[in-house]
């Protein structure tokens, strides 16, 4: 248990620790799509849930922690239907986006939204930049940003459970 706390702590102090001193946390309000971020839901494989629907989740589930990175640019997010289990892959599609699986389906949204900011964490985290040891990614350090993006998840359901009170992507959400 105090492993967990220290390391929510230290999450808390990376995403509200801007360079020049005091911790700053933004206001709470509308959802704000900083540099243009790009997220498209493709395939097959979502059950009865409509992409665009998936879309505007991911894009509000983005916001929680893109917002604590107003400086940073990303290419497109695109996701798509996977069996095995949530991921951001290494390999970058071929327009150098990002390519995220999710095995969520239908409409079970907290699933989406747990998922993918676990898995948009890794990509804040610069997971495709790590060194390569004899031919294989070095991974011993991994352990940490696993336990750093599921502190990430539980934040951005935080987050968005107290967005959505006044500011769902939809009235009926």
């Amino acid at each position: 248990m105090r492993k967990l706390k220290i390391l929510v702590s230290a999450f808390y102090s990376l995403i509200t620790v801007h360079p020049g001193h005091a911790a700053v946390v933004p206001a709470k309000k509308a959802p704000v799509h900083h540099g243009g971020l790009s997220i498209k839901v493709v395939g097959e494989g979502w059950g009865n849930a409509e992409t665009s629907d998936i879309e505007t989740l991911l894009q509000s589930t983005a916001d929680q922690l893109w917002v604590y990175f107003p400086q940073r640019e990303l290419p497109a997010i695109v996701v798509v239907h996977g069996d095995e289990s949530p991921k951001v892959l290494f390999e970058k599609g071929k327009h150098g986006e990002y390519l995220v699986q999710l095995t969520a389906r239908d409409r079970h949204w907290s699933q989406y939204a747990y998922q993918f900011s676990h898995e948009f964490c890794h990509i804040l985290a610069n997971y495709d930049h790590r060194k390569l040891s004899s031919g294989a990614i070095d991974s011993q350090d991994q352990w940490f940003e696993e336990a750093l993006c599921e502190t990430a998840a539980l934040f951005t359901l935080q987050h968005m459970a107290a967005s959505w009170e006044s500011a769902a992507p939809y009235p009926d959400w």
